[in-house]
Parts: structure tokens; C-alpha cells; sequence
């Protein structure tokens, strides 16, 4: 899977208020912040099967930041609706490397000066997306984590 650039298109779950909650610590400028996020494995590509890790702030992730944003449903099947969200300007990233490997999407006021991967990923949510990130489990990915003391921020598109 090429990762996810600019231009586009995601889609998760409309109304989806049983996405899980992490809470993301991190310093900046000597002070440490806390803040909750939601969660996603957001769909992706031609035929909506790939997936993307996807975090927004919990304050974004209330119905008044989706409104106007168009709903698709990817499986003609499925009467449930998902939001078709552009990746844009208002979208930060994450990476493993620099080739892209693992690339994930955050969605939050960008002067939030957030590590990569390492820190938001270590987060409690279980061995698929350890996997998704190329770790053999949790306990690998939480060791990487003790590296996002130091390292990149979050990427702007």
C-alpha cells in the first residue's frame, strides 16, 4: 500500500460515537499537555479496503466539525453511511520512516507540537495496530515508544 497522501480520500463511520478514546501526553516548551483523542482505522483507496490509523482530537470529532462533509456508503450493501473526508491542509502525519512505511493521519490544532508514530501509537490499542506499524506486538511498539522523547513531530501536508 502506497501511504496516504494529500488529495486523498478517507472515510469513516458517520456518527460513530463508540470510537475508542486515547489520551495523548506530550511536552512542549517545558510544559507537558494532555489531551484525549479519538481513534479510527480510517478506509481507504480505490475500493475502500486498505486501512489508515487515524487520530482527531476529541474536540473535533463532535457532529459541528462534520457538518456540509459529504457521506458515502463504500459497500452498496450496507445501509450504514461513512464520512468522505480530503486529506488536506487541516491533516498532520506520522511516519515510521522516511519512505512513508506506516503512515498515519492526526487531525487537531496543528500548534500542538506532537512526536511521531512512537507516541501516539503506543497507546493501548492492541496487537493490529502494533502489526500495522511493523512491530511483532504491543510490548516492541511500547518500547519504541520510550524513543518519542526525542525524534520528528507530526509532518504538515
Amino acid at each position: 500500500m502506497a501511504p496516504i497522501q494529500l488529495g486523498d480520500f478517507i472515510y469513516i463511520p458517520a456518527h460513530d460515537n463508540e470510537a475508542p478514546t486515547v489520551h495523548v501526553e506530550w511536552s512542549q516548551s517545558w510544559t507537558t499537555y494532555t489531551k484525549d483523542y479519538k481513534f479510527f482505522l480510517a478506509k481507504t483507496g480505490a475500493d475502500g479496503e486498505e486501512e489508515v490509523p487515524l487520530y482527531i482530537a476529541s474536540e473535533f470529532a463532535d457532529e459541528s466539525h462534520f457538518r456540509g462533509v459529504e457521506t458515502a456508503s463504500l459497500d452498496s450493501a450496507e445501509s450504514a453511511l461513512d464520512y468522505k473526508i480530503k486529506v488536506d491542509g487541516r491533516f498532520q502525519y506520522g511516519q515510521k520512516n522516511k519512505n512513508g512505511d506506516a503512515r498515519f493521519l492526526v487531525w487537531h490544532d496543528k500548534t500542538r507540537k506532537i512526536y511521531q508514530a512512537p507516541s501516539l501509537a503506543a497507546l493501548g490499542l492492541g496487537e493490529k495496530l502494533a502489526g500495522f506499524f511493523g512491530y511483532g506486538s504491543i510490548a516492541d511498539l511500547a518500547g519504541s515508544a520510550l524513543k518519542s522523547t526525542f525524534g520528528d513531530y507530526l509532518h504538515n501536508y
